[in-house]
């Protein structure tokens, strides 16, 4: 196809990206539709796409953050593509389970806006639904907006899904929902409120047993302390969470923790530690 001209290639050093001149993709969508075949190849074609976006939310925090970093980056296009489907044809469910589910990439490729935005058109299509769908994707909403700055925005979403998902009894999605809530108050400087959060989390990944989870339960604990000026429990919880990070061998999560944990030496005068941390 690509020696007949019907294909473009980029040849990349690990893969290669086929795409179409833009009058070869003309030519066969009319064919396609000629033939009655456009709608079901779009519907393929968005929950191809659709089922990318479900794998990048654990693929991108995993060890192999760089090749799904590359891959979601070659597909933003189709990606919008599946997403402008899903509005045009009504189906929330799709819509709701693929904006949810790239918050991570949304966020790592500072596409903050753009996910705000789609985030923010499906639950306004999905209306007062109180399932798990619409609990992620105000999940996803309130992580967005709280990076974004948006702190009133990302405690009303984060509430409303840790009361969805509290409802359901569903452990593992209260716990990003606690943190998330608690990160909000954090920026805001309501402390006590962001300890609830946090300590939520934590007792909760403590009774699921995740020990992953944990880490960054503990983690987001030690910044409050940090915050507070409680030096010495936040080198503890900070060397909780390394330890646990050590564990697993994710050579980026622990160097973070040693940044943390060289944090409060430096901000304790102890100069020797902190450079051998660093």
């Amino acid at each position: 196809l690509v020696d007949s001209s019907w294909l473009v290639v980029t040849r990349g050093s690990e893969q290669n990206l086929f795409s179409m001149l833009e009058t070869i993709r003309t030519f066969a969508a009319l064919q396609l539709d000629q033939h009655g075949d456009g709608p079901a190849a779009r519907r393929r074609h968005a929950l191809h796409f659709a089922a990318i976006a479900a794998g990048s939310e654990q693929g991108l925090a995993g060890p192999d953050v760089a090749d799904w970093t590359s891959r979601l980056e070659a597909a933003v296009p189709d990606l919008h593509a599946a997403l402008h489907w899903a509005d045009e044809h009504g189906d929330v469910d799709l819509g709701l389970d693929s904006a949810a589910a790239l918050w991570r990439w949304w966020l790592v490729s500072g596409r903050l806006a753009v996910g705000r935005n789609w985030l923010a058109r499906f639950l306004d299509l999905a209306g007062s639904r109180e399932d798990e769908l619409a609990g992620r994707a105000l999940c996803s909403a309130a992580v967005l907006a709280a990076e974004n700055g948006d702190y009133a925005g990302a405690l009303t979403s984060a509430e409303r899904a840790l009361a969805i998902f509290g409802a359901l009894g569903l452990k593992l999605r209260m716990t990003l929902a606690a943190t998330v809530l608690g990160s909000a108050h954090r920026y805001l400087g309501n402390h006590e409120p962001a300890r609830r959060g946090f300590q939520l989390a934590m007792d909760l990944r403590g009774e699921l047993g995740d020990r992953r989870g944990m880490s960054v339960a503990i983690n987001n604990m030690a910044l409050l302390e940090l915050d507070d000026g409680n030096f010495g429990r936040a080198r503890e919880l900070f060397e909780q969470a390394l330890a646990i990070k050590r564990e697993f061998g994710e050579q980026r999560s622990i160097a973070i923790s040693l940044a943390n944990v060289a944090d409060v030496l430096i901000r304790t005068s102890q100069w020797e530690a902190a450079d051998d941390a660093l």
